[in-house]
């Protein structure tokens, strides 16, 4: 079996109607979508962050994310792309290991 290195990072979002919306709801499914979309990774495969903001903005009711460093905020704070450190390695994460909030 691949060996396995979790991904943890914040995802800061901004909905298209924050007033019209039930946050915390909103919040839940972007952790989802994220989950799922670091899970579907195979060994080897690398996470580029630009992919999961265009996947969630496909798919959620939002008009801006960011892939952020886990615990900060700041405009240097987006994470990077992340390469497995070999062909077995692959990524995975968890709803304890991501955090949702509004920019």
């Amino acid at each position: 079996p691949p060996d396995t290195e979790q991904l943890t990072f914040d995802i800061a979002i901004r909905p298209i109607a924050p007033g019209n919306i039930d946050l915390n709801n909103l919040f839940e499914q972007v952790r989802e979508e994220a989950i799922s979309f670091v899970n579907q990774l195979g060994p080897g495969q690398s996470f580029l962050p630009s992919q999961l903001v265009r996947r969630l903005l496909n798919t959620q009711p939002i008009i801006s994310a960011n892939i952020l460093i886990r615990g900060q905020r700041d405009a240097c704070a987006l994470m990077n792309d992340r390469y497995p450190a070999n062909s077995k390695v692959v990524f995975r994460t968890n709803g304890n290991l991501i955090t949702v909030e509004n920019i």
